[in-house]
């Protein structure tokens, strides 16, 4: 419940020389009964007070119902609810329950929320997060969340229903094993228990309940036991997977991973694999690396699933556009067509992050990066392009730019995007 009091006007005092003589002379009169009344609460009982401050309370205030307030606090936009997660035990309860975001839903309220990892290469400081959202003049921003701890360089990060799995990283030159988990209803972080070793751009995906860690450190071959490590989200604890691992294999450190129906297809600079976890205790899928795998060495280490399709990245423009899309069930790639598509800037095509942002591509690009003749082109800072996709007859999938903004300016230079997760809350 919520109680709301109702606080009463101050009366004029007996000095208004506005009042009229007779309203004067009531003033010895009221003071006499003041004193009398006084002396009557001295006489009085403790018992008999505490009834008649329930009585006062009853008669000043009056109590929302928790239905009420939870319908009234959906209506607020979300990036306001840290904040008022603050204001109270009661507000902090509220803004953590599932209760709320089902209401939110069914008032067709739910937003989409991009996080993003920025760093400063060129400083010892750790990258930070930061959240894509609207303002109040409806314009895309990136903010910083300074109450969240740093993002180690090299981090592996999924994505739980309203929670963002942060696992190991390097911390001064030396690889972490620590698992946080940001709760991104309040933006609040807890610790779990770690990896056993540490690991720097591993691959990670869940799958039926479970975190499968792959890879992330200098390997020996053959493979060591613990190159898969497995956190069971039930019973909180980690397991080495004993394999089966690929009979040959240099990955160590993996560009990219994805997780799309219930296969986890990770990359490196080599080339490309597919580990399938619910078959025979663990598949490996090495044989299509190649032109005819969904992740190829010719494509950016970009890429998100939309409707169980991988978009990527193609610089190159292989298939005569810089967006491509990979159907696994057909196992071919297609082109993303779209006029606009093509006059998409450099710092979107080569320095740049992506994410699925409910259903459209969200592609956020490194301005500063793009010079020429030693000069920055454009506004220095990160810019989002957003893409609406459209599925048309016999397969084809077009896209459209919806919007190119600058979320992030003021002349930064030299910032590196390292990874996005996305949200509906």
């Amino acid at each position: 419940m919520v109680n709301i009091s109702e606080i009463s006007d101050d009366s004029n005092d007996g000095g208004d020389p506005n009042k009229k003589p007779e309203e004067l002379d009531k003033k010895p009169k009221e003071e006499a009964v003041l004193r009398s009344t006084r002396n009557e609460n001295r006489n009085k009982k403790p018992e008999e007070e505490d009834v008649e401050e329930e009585e006062d309370k009853r008669s000043t205030s009056f109590q929302l119902p928790d239905n009420v307030t939870e319908a009234l606090v959906a209506l607020i936009r979300r990036c306001d609810y840290p904040s008022l997660s603050s204001v109270s035990r009661y507000f902090f309860g509220l803004i953590a329950s599932s209760s709320l975001y089902e209401t939110r839903a069914r008032l067709g309220l739910s937003e989409t929320f991009l996080y993003a990892s920025i760093g400063y290469p060129t400083t010892n400081d750790l990258p930070s997060w930061h959240i894509l959202h609207r303002n109040k003049a409806s314009s895309l921003r990136l903010t910083k969340l300074g109450s969240l701890p740093p993002v180690p360089w090299g981090a592996s990060v999924v994505t739980i229903g309203l929670e963002m799995y942060v696992i190991g990283g390097i911390v001064d030159r030396r690889y972490v094993k620590f698992m946080n988990v940001i709760d991104c209803r309040t933006h609040k972080c807890r610790s779990l228990p770690g990896t056993r070793r540490g690991r720097f751009k591993a691959a990670a995906g869940v799958i039926d309940g479970k975190i499968y860690v792959i890879g992330g450190f200098i390997i020996q071959l053959p493979l060591e036991s613990d190159w898969i490590e497995v956190f069971d989200l039930e019973k909180q604890i980690w397991e080495s997977f004993p394999g089966p691992y690929p009979k040959s294999s240099t990955f160590s450190e993996f560009g990219t991973y994805v997780v799309m129906e219930d296969k986890i297809y990770i990359s490196d600079s080599e080339g490309s694999l597919v580990y399938e976890p619910k078959r025979r205790g663990g598949e490996w899928d090495a044989s299509a690396v190649g032109a005819t795998h969904p992740i190829t060495k010719d494509t950016s280490p970009v890429q998100c699933v939309v409707d169980d399709m991988l978009y990527t990245i193609d610089p190159r423009c292989s298939l005569g556009h810089p967006i491509v899309v990979y159907d696994p069930k057909e196992k071919t790639w297609r082109p993303v067509k779209g006029e606009s598509l093509g006059r998409l800037p450099n710092y979107i095509v080569y320095h740049s992050a992506m994410a699925n942002f409910g259903g459209k591509l969200a592609i956020l690009g490194n301005s500063s990066s793009l010079v020429h003749h030693g000069v920055c082109i454009g506004e220095k800072g990160i810019w989002c392009a957003m893409i609406v996709l459209e599925k048309r007859e016999g397969g084809e999938i077009w896209g459209n730019v919806e919007s190119l903004d600058c979320v992030l300016g003021g002349g930064i230079n030299h910032l590196m995007l390292q990874l996005c997760q996305t949200l509906t809350i």
